[in-house]
């Protein structure tokens, strides 16, 4: 593109365009480019909308709220009065998220092990006994299932929505492959919950749904975040046990 500056983002596998129009914009703290035109219907939720985010991502609908809340905290609220939504911290709940993303969506039977287990439990919210134990669980079914897949976790850090329950929702933008597995049941390490966690209870987990293996799938998904810390529980926040890439999300198979 004449006169454009062009980034390939390889973890991403995504390319920034900046052009000359773009230099006189106004940038978030990450600095990414803020547009002010064909903003999505729910633009008053969000502090601001990207440039390079689509309006679908945007407008994607809540999927619940506690009974007890009239309306859930959303990200424009949050970043304007609560005093844990700093980018100090939100770099850490992001930096955590990534962390989980890069072993969540990147499995292979042939060199998993413990440490998988432990580096995922250490990124998952504090307080749960049983994540240590559901995660080496799946570590074993990936092993027997022979399961392989790769992908990637992009979490969009101004798009936070808090949903009454003291879950914290990163939507995020995904891409995973399944390459390998024997049977199509508990790909992903999704909605465990330790202490009556079975194989078969994996509520979330489209086990009806053909993925095809060797082809890529990609979309947005709200992942849960939490914490059982009180007050200033800004560092705090991680990954929820309970955390699903298709409780509320958009999927589809890449072209």
């Amino acid at each position: 593109m004449l006169g454009a500056e062009v980034k390939w983002d390889e973890a991403t596998a995504t390319v920034h365009i900046k052009t000359k129009e773009d230099a006189e914009g106004k940038y978030d703290q990450w600095g990414r480019l803020i547009r002010t035109t064909n903003l999505p219907k729910n633009a008053k939720d969000y502090p601001y909308i990207l440039a390079d985010v689509p309006n679908e991502m945007y407008e994607m609908k809540y999927p619940f709220s506690h009974p007890d809340v009239k309306e859930r905290s959303v990200s424009a609220e949050m970043y304007a009065s609560w005093p844990e939504f700093k980018k100090e911290n939100i770099d850490i709940w992001m930096d955590r998220l990534k962390a989980f993303g890069a072993l969540w969506l990147n499995v292979d039977y042939r060199t998993i092990d413990d440490t998988w287990a432990e580096k995922v439990a250490e990124v998952q919210s504090d307080g749960n006994v049983g994540k240590l134990k559901a995660a080496r669980e799946y570590v074993d079914w990936v092993k027997d299932n022979q399961i392989v897949i790769e992908g990637y976790l992009d979490p969009e850090p101004s798009m936070i929505y808090q949903d009454g329950f003291g879950g914290y929702n990163v939507r995020s933008k995904f891409r995973i492959k399944f390459n390998h597995f024997k049977q199509h049941k508990t790909l992903v390490y999704d909605t465990w919950f330790p202490g009556d966690m079975k194989l078969e209870n994996d509520t979330w987990v489209p086990n009806d749904t053909p993925f095809e293996k060797g082809v890529w799938y990609e979309g947005y998904s709200d992942i849960v975040m939490d914490t059982n810390v009180g007050g200033n529980w800004g560092k705090t926040l991680k990954v929820s046990p309970g955390a699903s890439l298709f409780f509320n999300s958009i999927i589809r198979k890449v072209d």
